[in-house]
């Protein structure tokens, strides 16, 4: 008796022991990566000009021939715990920050809930990062110059049911807008407060930032909302955000478009307005208002090659487009290619 007694204490005792060592699995590495080049000429204007609100320091619109992105990304799930690091070259890969890392942070799994320290790409916007997961090639003016791009600091995630998320976060400090990946050195934090609902062809988040004027110590703040549907063949989406950051105030929205003629055929299409009447984002004075229309056609060649031709037109309320010669908008054509594994 007291040898099976004994026996029965020691599994009990071992038993959250062998649970635990059933969570911390051999860790499982993933190798992804991703490679995206495009061809941009400008319609009506020199070659040599770069448009200030959809090429010069942002994504995939300088003319000629350009590598947009390479990326080499690797993610580790060991159960209880893991990680990701994810390494951008390129144009698009030297706008987040330093010695080309764009994602990396360690994973805790606690309960339901999954906390994750070190550098994670905004969850503002329904435009992404990762150049193949959007809609149309070129990045809009709501990605441009109404939300961050990158943050660094800790994140919990915790579901509410199976379609409901609830995100907290706690990064570095900046103007909200572009990255808080500690550039601008603010003494203050910023929080970040997501609730995000997903099922089936249905989407819908919403962001909060709320932070401080480094400068003046004012409050800042950001609100961003994003809903997707799908109808079968045809999808829509909407953007709306609104940010006060001091003195200075920002505010735009955009819709999308997508149609998928077949499985490889995609018809694409989004239209944006975005307000800078302190001309703290766009920096294109005496221009407040922007407007940006954009029609393409996606094909997919199998499973991991995408060929996308685009017509773009940005405008504004005056005229601050052109090298020699201002004029109140800018067309450009777009083709690009995305291949990814």
């Amino acid at each position: 008796m007291k040898l099976i007694s004994g026996t029965v204490l020691a599994a009990v005792l071992l038993l959250p022991l062998a649970a635990r060592a059933e969570e911390a699995k051999a860790p499982v590495v993933t190798i992804n990566g991703m490679l995206d080049a495009y061809y941009t000429v400008n319609l009506g204007e020199s070659q040599s000009y770069t448009s200030p609100t959809s090429g010069a320091g942002f994504y995939s619109s300088e003319p000629g021939f350009n590598l947009n992105y390479a990326k080499l990304a690797g993610t580790v799930d060991a159960g209880i715990g893991g990680g990701k690091l994810e390494l951008g070259f390129g144009k698009q890969g030297a706008v987040v920050g330093d010695i080309f890392v764009q994602q990396a942070y360690a994973t805790l799994k606690v309960g339901p809930a999954t906390v994750d320290f070190g550098r994670w790409y905004t969850p503002a916007g329904f435009e992404l990062f990762d150049p193949k997961d959007n809609w149309t090639y070129s990045r809009g003016l709501l990605y441009n110059f109404a939300i961050p791009t990158a943050h660094e600091g800790v994140r919990v995630a915790v579901p509410v049911n199976e379609q409901l998320t609830f995100t907290g976060a706690i990064a570095n400090g900046s103007d909200l807008w572009t990255n808080d990946v500690g550039i601008s050195k603010s003494p203050y934090k910023t929080g970040i407060f997501s609730l995000t609902y997903a099922r089936d062809d249905s989407f819908g988040a919403a962001n909060f930032f709320a932070s401080k004027d480094p400068a003046t110590g004012e409050n800042a703040w950001l609100g961003d909302v994003v809903v997707s549907q799908g109808f079968g063949a045809l999808s829509l989406a909407l953007e709306a955000d609104y940010g006060k950051y001091g003195d200075f105030e920002w505010m735009g929205a955009g819709v999308w478009a997508k149609y998928a003629i077949t499985d490889a055929l995609r018809v694409v299409g989004r239209a944006e307005w975005f307000q800078d009447e302190d001309g703290h984002h766009v920096a294109l004075a005496p221009a407040e208002t922007f407007l940006s229309f954009t029609g393409g056609v996606n094909y997919a060649f199998g499973e991991n090659v995408d060929l996308r031709a685009e017509l773009r037109v940005d405008t504004a309320d005056e005229d601050v487009y052109g090298a020699t010669e201002l004029a109140g908008n800018l067309a450009t054509f777009t083709v690009g290619a995305i291949a990814w594994f």
